[in-house]
């Protein structure tokens, strides 16, 4: 049997595809994770609070004492399926399912950088994020299945889902949210215009080298750069850049 998902076949994806599918994973806040259940390996699906990384890896964060923690500690081969229909048609509704390995994060400053971005998507979480049976999971993808609606599906390998991280550390992009949110609330407001939204209420749930997160109550949408950061010395103009954009 192999160790990956699915055939081999995967069907060509445009830029515009992949960065559809880029945007379903950034934006979900929840998502079903499934899992092998320990002791039997009878299929285990379970709904987990989502966050992504800086690069874009999906991140959970998972009680000891849940039956899908154990799962993952046992067998760490899972999927997860992001994407919530919305009215009509369920099967209407762009949804992908992405595939991955789950390694728990035992590091303390990887611990608190997932921390920083997860209670930005997930601010109730503070209440119980420090518990001590509590872990964040990173999954590493190996391949996603995207549809985008009837006769609309693409497979494609799960690196295509990743944004390049060089350019964007995690101490600058934690200083530039906290900078845009306390200083910039206006700024934040334009990105949100342009993508249709109100200007009321909006922060910035993270950056990455392709664009922001951004975040209103159980709102996230996100906000794509013209082009990918070259090097961290392009955030601060790219930002002011994007603005002038409107």
């Amino acid at each position: 049997m192999t160790d990956e998902p699915g055939d081999g076949v995967r069907h060509a994806a445009d830029a515009e595809t992949i960065q559809a599918a880029k945007a379903l994973a950034r934006t979900a806040r929840s998502a079903t994770l499934a899992t092998a259940q320990a002791g039997t390996g009878w299929p285990l699906a379970s709904r987990v609070n989502l966050a992504t990384d800086i690069d874009g890896a999906p991140v959970l964060l998972i009680s000891q004492l849940s039956d899908h923690f154990r799962a993952l500690e046992t067998e760490p081969r899972c999927s997860l399926l992001i994407g919530e229909a919305r009215g009509g048609d369920p099967l209407t509704h762009p949804r992908l399912t992405a595939f991955g390995k789950g390694h728990r994060i035992a590091d303390r400053e990887q611990r608190s950088r997932l921390r920083t971005r997860f209670l930005r998507k997930h601010p109730a979480s503070e209440l119980y994020i420090d518990f001590e049976d509590f872990a964040f999971w990173r999954v590493e993808l190996t391949e996603v299945s995207l549809v985008l609606g009837f006769a609309r599906a693409y497979t494609f390998a799960g690196d295509a889902l990743m944004s390049p991280t060089t350019a964007l550390t995690a101490e600058l992009e934690a200083d530039a949210v906290a900078h845009m949110n306390e200083d910039h609330v206006d700024a934040i407001g334009n990105y949100a215009e342009q993508l249709g939204y109100t200007d009321e209420g909006w922060s910035l749930a993270g950056l990455d080298t392709e664009g922001a997160d951004l975040i209103r109550g159980d709102e996230v949408a996100r906000f794509w750069f013209d082009d990918a950061l070259k090097d961290a010395d392009a955030l601060r103009p790219t930002l002011i850049r994007m603005i002038k954009r409107s």
